[in-house]
């Protein structure tokens, strides 16, 4: 959807009043994803692992880097040059703003409806924005207050998406990185969020000693939340038949196309092999088609001669001419590289001070010697 979608600045609602916190210093760090326990997925049990897996060792990277949203946030003052300055708005500040798109068709509008909205989830979520995220900062809501100029409902919409994703997984609304979006996408209990401490610079070392790894975010909590499925079952199970019956379908038809060209060679009459080019669906096999046509043979013989009469002449003149008359061809890689090889030449002859009058010049004299 890149350069299809344009959201315009967002403006303070009319009902909605600006309070401006005072100014705050904090320190924000660098992500370290070479602390290999936090940023590849270990085996452990409860946090802690006898063996790490490294980059070294085949380790697979956790996935996509998110923070929790937290009601609170964490105080993490910073000092000299590791100090960040910003003024954070209150909670409760209200903006608004549009969002235009052209050219979508209805499962990527659905796409953007669900990504702004978890797909409807009827729970409050959150998404991050802005600075200072991982202390708790850029928590916001997201509410869709129309939808406008459309041909179909909203609703429509969505589930234009989930029959997409439903149909590649059914069990999409319950994959593990969704569940895991959700569940940082939603405030938690004090309790939890106490666990979420910034940890410092000398703890890492002892975190690798102690084989202690970040578990995900479910197993922190000890809770899933899945998205819930807008089409039932009965409705979605109709639209995989519909897909299989579909895909067999197109399934037989190659296999009757392919059956089909199996016997042409080139024998076959011009006007057969273009009717057969017109008809057949499949671009491979109309490749196949082509290859059987005189104009295909006569086009082949046309280029090996052009290229054998370049490479003959061995000139600039004469390569410059094969490469305008065929643009593309399995020639052309070949041709080009003489083109460097004789640019080299007339390159290093040069320093020598030669030139190619010099070489037209012995040419005639030995011509003349011959005779």
């Amino acid at each position: 959807m890149k350069g299809r979608v344009f959201i315009a600045n967002a403006g303070l609602s009319e009902h909605s009043i600006l309070k401006i916190l005072p100014e705050v210093n904090i320190a924000l760090s660098n992500p370290k994803s070479s602390f290999y326990p936090n940023y590849l997925e270990q085996d452990g049990k409860n946090g802690q692992t006898s063996k790490f897996k490294t980059y070294n060792t085949g380790g697979l990277v956790r996935g996509f880097k998110r923070y929790p949203v937290k009601k609170n946030v964490i105080d993490n003052q910073g000092t000299g040059d590791m100090a960040t300055i910003f003024k954070p708005l209150d909670k409760g500040s209200q903006f608004n703003c549009k969002i235009r798109f052209h050219n979508l068709r209805p499962v990527e509008i659905g796409a953007l409806l669900s990504s702004l909205t978890f797909h409807k989830t009827d729970i409050d979520l959150m998404h991050s924005i802005g600075m200072g995220k991982s202390l708790g900062y850029g928590a916001i809501k997201i509410n869709i207050n129309g939808v406008f100029n459309l041909k179909y409902s909203e609703n429509e919409y969505f589930k234009s998406f989930e029959k997409e994703m439903r149909l590649k997984d059914n069990s999409w609304g319950n994959d593990r990185f969704i569940k895991e979006l959700i569940l940082m996408s939603k405030f938690q209990s004090k309790d939890v969020e106490d666990q979420l401490a910034y940890p410092k610079l000398e703890n890492f070392q002892e975190y690798k000693n102690k084989g202690y790894y970040l578990q995900s975010y479910s197993e922190i909590t000890k809770t899933e939340i899945g998205i819930k499925n807008l089409i039932s079952n009965h409705d979605m199970k109709s639209a995989i038949d519909i897909k299989n019956a579909d895909k067999i379908k197109s399934e037989k038809l190659r296999f009757d196309w392919e059956e089909k060209l199996k016997g042409l060679n080139e024998n076959q009459s011009e006007s057969s092999l273009e009717n057969l080019i017109s008809e057949c669906p499949y671009q491979d096999l109309k490749v196949g088609i082509y290859l059987c046509s005189s104009k295909f043979t006569k086009s082949k013989n046309i280029l090996n001669n052009d290229v054998q009469i370049a490479l003959n002449t061995n000139t600039f003149e004469g390569y410059k001419l094969f490469l305008n008359k065929h643009k593309e061809s399995i020639y052309n890689a070949e041709i080009r590289s003489n083109i460097k090889s004789l640019k080299a030449t007339e390159l290093s002859l040069s320093d020598l001070g030669f030139n190619k009058y010099y070489f037209e010049d012995i040419k005639n004299k030995l011509k003349e010697f011959l005779k």
